[in-house]
């Protein structure tokens, strides 16, 4: 993997975002709505300091730069960038 910087990686997602259509917003809200319900559970317990993302109900990656992360993602997953819910878990003490 190589290190890119935030400007990088935005200009990449942006030409990502051209190859796609736009994601599907019920899909979208279903995978919000399903993070909701489990936001404070076990399950997110060993993602603390890190992004998350999720698509179809499942945590399909994790890691520290939330834009590396969508753009690994678009690529293993091939669509659209903002399809995947992507949310920060907080370390205990925040």
């Amino acid at each position: 993997m190589t290190l890119r910087t935030y400007e990088e990686l935005v200009r990449e997602l942006i030409e990502l975002e051209k190859q796609f259509p736009p994601p599907n917003e019920s899909e979208c809200f279903a995978d919000a709505r399903w993070f909701e319900e489990r936001w404070g559970t076990a399950e997110f317990e060993p993602y603390r300091g890190t992004h998350v993302a999720v698509l179809n109900g499942t945590v399909v990656g994790h890691g520290r730069n939330s834009l590396q992360l969508r753009r690994d993602l678009v690529r293993e997953h091939d669509i659209h960038p903002q399809r995947f819910i992507i949310v920060y878990i907080p370390t205990r003490g925040l």
